[in-house]
């Protein structure tokens, strides 16, 4: 990438598959993307470009066109995102972007940016079905924004395959199979699996939430190879690291 905000986009698969309540959904594609430079300031003799985020690496997913409706969309988004955090992506506001492209019979193709909130995804999808539904002209090939009221709002033209071209420079890179019987030996369990475990093992849902939000999931496990007693590693590694940092006025690291 350069300053003028290219994005190179890499193939990693394609024609994979989810289960879901509502029959298979298909992965049509994974890329890997670089991000690109932004711009933040236009004006009529200069733009000014922010680094802060050129070059880091996105995994994109594609899905099929195989979503029967806002409900299942979101049963989706959300399988997607337990996927992808038993694989220990980076966490946090925009780490993890959802984009709902959404056409009704005979209309064209939308694309709503911004779909991170689960609170209003499936007001944001049905709301779009509404405005498509109800245009008096036809609806035109746009990128637009979701606010925080389920409503959207025009950011610009969807744009067309003419903007992407192949990498001439680079050839094709085959990846054995054998490297991806070996990747599948050692596949993470699903969090929602992980959780099924934990509450087995006596753990209530308050207590889960922390070991995953503060990254003790394994350590506990390691514990709990040791000493079977659920409630006091849950204490060691959550509670008592707190109290002592009050008691002795020092940080963690130290303690």
């Amino acid at each position: 990438s350069n300053t003028s905000g290219f994005q190179r986009t890499v193939l990693i698969g394609i024609n994979g598959f989810l289960e879901t309540s509502q029959g298979k959904v298909g992965i049509e594609n994974i890329y890997l993307e670089e991000d690109a430079a932004r711009v933040v300031l236009r004006e009529e003799d200069k733009e000014v470009y922010k680094l802060d985020r050129l070059g880091i690496p996105l995994v994109e997913v594609v899905t099929a066109p195989d979503l029967k409706n806002a409900e299942h969309s979101k049963e989706v988004a959300l399988k997607i995102g337990d996927i992808l955090r038993s694989c220990r992506v980076r966490r946090g506001i925009g780490t993890i972007r959802q984009d709902v492209n959404l056409s009704i019979l005979g209309e064209n193709r939308v694309e709503i940016k911004g779909m991170q909130d689960m609170n209003i995804f499936i007001g944001a999808i049905e709301n779009e079905v509404v405005r498509q539904r109800d245009s008096k002209e036809k609806v035109k090939m746009e990128v637009r924004n979701v606010l925080p009221d389920s409503s959207s709002e025009f950011m610009r033209p969807l744009p067309g395959s003419a903007r992407m071209y192949p990498e001439t420079d680079l050839p094709l890179l085959k990846i054995h199979r054998d490297l991806i019987n070996e990747a599948k030996k050692d596949l993470p369990k699903l969090r929602s699996e992980v959780e099924e475990e934990l509450k087995s093992k006596g753990l209530n849902e308050e207590m889960i939430k922390l070991l995953f939000k503060r990254g003790k999931v394994d350590e506990f496990k390691e514990l709990s190879n040791i000493i079977n007693n659920p409630s006091l590693i849950v204490k060691i590694l959550l509670l008592f690291p707190k109290e002592l940092v009050k008691k002795f006025g020092k940080n963690v690291e130290e303690l």
